[in-house]
C-alpha cells in the first residue's frame, strides 16, 4: 500500500505538467493522495480533468468494445459514448476493483472504487498509479503534449532531457546529477513534453523510478539526449526521422486512438527540427556530468 497524504476535505487539485486534475467526493471518507503527489497539490487553477469519486459498489456497465488491453491490471473499453478504464486482477477475476467512466476527450469523469487505497480508516485514495498516469496520457494526446521515458534536469534556465528505455541509465544518471549544485532534477523516469509558443517545455511528474525523484518544476527544453551505455563518454548528433522514431519508442502513445497517435508523431517530428538532439554514450561516473555541462552551455 503506498504512503498517503491526508486531505482534510472532500476535494483536492493536482497540477502535473501544467494539467490541473480536480477530484471531489461526497463519500464519508476524506480524500488522500500518494505521498509522491504531495508536491503537486495546488489550491487554484481551472480543472483540465474534472473527476468525481465514489467508494463502494461499482455500477453495472455494458462494455461494448474493448479498445486496448495491457499485460497489467487495466483495460480500456467503449460503453456508449463513454470510455471506461477497468482495473482488476485479471488472473483471478473479471470483477473490477475500480473503474473510471470518462468522457471521450478525457476532460471529465467518475471513478468508482471498491478499494479505499489507504490503511487510514478516515481516508479514501481513488487516484493513484496507474490511473492518474493513464488519464494524463490520454489528455495529452488531444493536442496537449506527450509523456516519455526520461530523466531531466534544469540548469541555469535550460532543460536537458535524457531519454532511455528500461535499463538505459536514467536513474544512474539522476543520482550523479544529485551531487551538482544549482541543478534541479525533474524526474528520474517520466517526463512530460509540451509545445509552447516559444518552443518546448518539459515537466517533472510524480511517477518516479529507482532514484525516487519527482518534482513539479518545468523548464524550457534546450537539449535532447538518447542514453546508451558505453565504454567512453561520447556524443553523436541525431537528426530528422531518426529523432522522431527514437522519441516514439521512448514515449507512451495512445495506441487505441488514431488521432492521438498522429498528433504524437507530429509532435516528435516538430521537435526533431527545433531542438538539438544527440545520442549520449556514457560511463556511469561523475565525469559525464561535466561533459554534458560543457556541451549544454555552448
Amino acid at each position: 500500500m503506498p504512503d498517503v497524504v491526508h486531505k482534510a476535505d472532500k476535494q483536492l487539485k493536482l497540477n502535473i505538467g501544467g494539467i490541473v486534475l480536480s477530484l471531489v467526493t461526497n463519500d464519508r471518507f476524506d480524500l488522500a493522495v500518494p505521498s509522491t503527489h504531495k508536491a503537486f497539490l495546488v489550491s487554484e487553477g481551472k480543472p483540465d480533468i474534472a473527476l468525481r469519486a465514489e467508494f463502494g459498489a461499482i455500477p453495472p456497465l455494458e462494455l461494448e468494445e474493448e479498445l486496448f488491453r495491457t499485460r497489467g491490471v487495466w483495460r480500456l473499453y467503449r460503453s456508449g459514448d463513454k470510455r471506461v478504464l477497468h482495473f482488476c486482477n485479471w488472473e483471478v477475476t473479471t470483477k473490477p476493483q475500480k473503474i473510471a467512466i470518462m468522457e471521450p476527450d478525457f476532460h471529465a469523469g467518475t471513478i468508482y472504487s471498491r478499494i479505499r487505497g489507504s490503511e487510514q480508516k478516515n481516508q479514501f485514495m481513488p487516484l493513484y498509479y496507474p490511473l492518474d498516469e493513464i488519464l494524463v496520457i490520454n489528455f495529452l494526446s488531444k493536442g496537449k503534449g506527450m509523456l516519455v521515458h526520461a530523466c531531466a534536469v534544469e540548469y541555469e534556465g535550460q532543460g536537458w532531457l535524457f531519454l532511455g528505455t528500461s535499463g538505459a541509465g536514467k536513474s544512474t544518471l539522476s543520482n550523479l546529477w544529485k551531487e551538482e549544485p544549482g541543478v534541479t532534477l525533474l524526474s528520474d523516469d517520466r517526463i512530460i513534453i509540451r509545445e509552447t509558443e516559444g518552443g518546448y517545455r518539459i515537466y517533472g511528474t510524480p511517477w518516479h523510478g529507482n532514484a525516487e525523484i519527482s518534482s513539479p518544476v518545468g523548464a524550457p527544453l534546450s537539449r535532447v539526449f538518447f542514453l546508451v551505455h558505453d565504454h567512453e563518454n561520447r556524443l553523436t548528433p541525431v537528426q530528422g526521422a531518426d529523432v522522431a522514431s527514437r522519441l516514439m519508442v521512448r514515449s507512451f502513445p495512445t495506441f487505441w486512438d488514431g488521432e492521438g497517435m498522429r498528433y504524437t508523431l507530429d509532435l516528435c517530428e516538430g521537435l526533431s527540427v527545433r531542438v538539438p538532439c544527440y545520442e549520449l554514450g556514457f560511463v556511469p561516473d561523475q565525469r559525464i556530468i561535466n561533459y554534458i555541462k560543457k556541451l549544454g552551455m555552448r
